[in-house]
């Protein structure tokens, strides 16, 4: 479902698909760890960055700031025309009843996935895995540059298996900076942490609020 491809071919389905997903999203709540990172945005300022692959929104619903956090595979809850014709416009995705799996669109669900401009689709604000990172969209760009000036990197449930946050890590290790992967997996950040860094095998709702209180006293955030 999560191709540019397929949604060309049947919008209605990957629209469906989308919808319920969005459901499970909205009734989920933000973590310890998503909490923790929020105390961390609000006390530190533009001393951090937050880059997340998620694309649930439970970064900015915890406390985060839109300014620092660089959702770089979208967020679910928007949307935006499919064409070209009608800009690069962001819009929040309208309130809708909850859609069940595998239902067809409602006539009121279709009547607002319409763009109200040039009456095509819109599409999830998401990154597909047939497209490629843009920074208009994405933020990807910044976000690559924040590991040119960061002085540590906290790599929290990340499996390694997409090429922006691998390239964040591996620039940050060239760097010398420490790199502390927190995960209860093995993946490719484990490596790069044995560089002077350290690695934590424990859940985040537990380590992220550890990691931040550490942060708190040690590097004098007030």
């Amino acid at each position: 479902m999560a191709t540019l491809a397929m949604f060309e071919r049947a919008p209605d389905e990957v629209w469906s698909w989308y919808l319920w997903r969005l459901g499970l999203c909205v009734r989920c709540v933000p973590s310890q760890a998503h909490l923790a990172i929020a105390e961390l945005d609000q006390r530190a300022g533009d001393r951090m960055g937050l880059v997340t692959q998620n694309v649930d929104g439970l970064h900015q619903r915890a406390g985060s700031s839109d300014a620092r956090t660089f959702a770089i595979h979208g967020d679910i809850r928007k949307m935006r025309c499919a064409g070209d014709r009608c800009g690069r416009r962001l819009t929040e995705m309208p309130a809708l009843e909850p859609h069940g799996r595998g239902a067809p669109l409602s006539a009121r669900e279709r009547e607002v996935l319409l763009c109200a401009s040039c009456g095509g689709w819109m599409r999830p604000h998401v990154l597909w895995f047939d497209e490629y990172y843009e920074e208009a969209y994405y933020r990807s760009e910044s976000a690559l540059r924040l590991s040119a000036n960061a002085s540590i990197l906290i790599v929290v449930g990340t499996t390694g298996s997409t090429s922006l946050p691998m390239q964040i890590g591996m620039h940050c290790v060239r760097r010398g900076i420490p790199v502390i992967d927190v995960n209860v997996e093995a993946n490719p950040f484990a490596e790069m942490a044995a560089h002077g860094g350290m690695v934590v095998r424990q859940p985040a709702s537990e380590a992220v609020p550890a990691i931040v209180s550490s942060l708190f006293a040690h590097l004098a955030v007030n």
